[in-house]
């Protein structure tokens, strides 16, 4: 739990999202791929952020060990799904 929590905060700081701008938690869904691979996927005010910034794919990494947790965001810009699993 607490490293999708982490992976939520990861995907705020990748968008760059300023503090004076209200994102709610419930707009980055985090889950798994078909594979059991962590996943995201962006609602409401963090899609538009995303969409703005053209961004189209965020993979995302997440680790834990011993009570600590750890996740890190990276954007793909222009970049569709299908042609990562290409």
């Amino acid at each position: 739990l607490a490293a999708r929590y982490a992976a939520k905060e990861s995907v705020l700081k990748l968008l760059k999202v300023p503090a004076d701008v209200a994102v709610p938690w419930t707009d980055i869904e985090v889950g798994a791929d078909p594979n059991g691979a962590p996943s995201v996927v962006l609602h409401g005010r963090a899609a538009e952020i995303a969409a703005d910034l053209g961004v189209t794919v965020i993979e995302l990494t997440l680790s834990h060990d011993d009570g600590m947790a750890m996740a890190v965001a990276a954007a793909m810009v222009g970049v569709h799904e299908a042609a990562i699993a290409a």
